[in-house]
């Protein structure tokens, strides 16, 4: 400040405090460029700003980074996992190709994490909320489901299993015994009669269900065959859970009967 002239201990502050600022997030080196006060504060709140802001945005990557990690790690252990049980079972490589298909698939379309461990652990109020919302597209297109009561729908989508069909291959066999109901969330599906001269009586698109009778008969056999036409995505109903379901709300079996 000169030489004879008071000294304001405050700017002396000031001054330290924005040369340790500059210094250690490398903005200066230590030279002094504002001079008044108000702009050495300004100048050393902007700062501050700036290394909270950057010092967020590499956390936040650090931790995507950190997370796609873990995502991956799970991924490879359920490939490697896979692959073993192939070099266990001696699997052709067709039947090996059309599995790694199907989890290939599912895992573009879904999550790495156990999908059906989380549901178990929370709450049945909670968990039945988290169904309905989860299926939400299926009941709101199935006529048969949105004819239920609440209560009834909420139970029926928590039991259920979601499938992947693959164009040509068969969901259900004619002549087969079937033990579960399917609901068309997405693609498209063809009824055929006969084995050897095949006749395509009826598609099955979304919002479609088919093999209801399995769930009323005592012994099921499917009288045709619906093989997939593209990628249909499939919840299945099987005949323990329906019943299981009917237990609390018989009235349901009634229901089936009459689709």
């Amino acid at each position: 400040e000169g030489e004879g002239r008071d000294v304001d201990i405050w700017r002396l502050y000031l001054l330290s405090l924005y040369w340790a600022f500059t210094t250690l997030t490398t903005t200066g080196y230590g030279d002094i460029t504002p001079y008044r006060n108000i702009e050495l504060f300004i100048t050393i709140l902007v700062m501050f700003i700036g290394t909270c802001t950057f010092g967020y945005i590499i956390a936040n990557i650090s931790s995507l980074i950190a997370h796609e990690d873990e995502a991956q790690l799970i991924l490879r252990e359920k490939i490697q996992s896979i692959q073993a049980f192939f070099e266990h079972r001696d699997l052709p490589k067709e039947l090996q190709q059309k599995v790694k298909q199907h989890y290939e698939y599912v895992w573009r379309r879904s999550t790495v994490f156990d999908e059906s461990e989380i549901m178990e652990e929370l709450p049945r109020t909670l968990r039945s909320q988290v169904s309905l919302h989860m299926h939400r597209e299926v009941i709101s297109n199935v006529e048969f489901l949105n004819s239920l009561e609440t209560a009834e729908v909420a139970l029926l989508v928590e039991n259920m299993k979601p499938n992947i069909a693959f164009p040509g291959e068969l969901v259900v066999e004619e002549d087969h015994v079937g033990r579960d109901m399917y609901f068309c969330s997405d693609g498209l599906l063809e009824l055929v009669v006969g084995h050897h001269s095949e006749l395509v009586s009826l598609l099955v698109a979304r919002g479609s269900y088919f093999a209801e009778y399995a769930l009323v008969l005592e012994i099921p056999k499917h009288p045709a065959s619906v093989r997939a036409i593209t990628v249909s995505e499939l919840l299945s109903l099987g005949k323990e859970k329906f019943d299981f379901v009917g237990a609390f709300f018989p009235q349901i079996y009634e229901k089936v009967m009459v689709l």
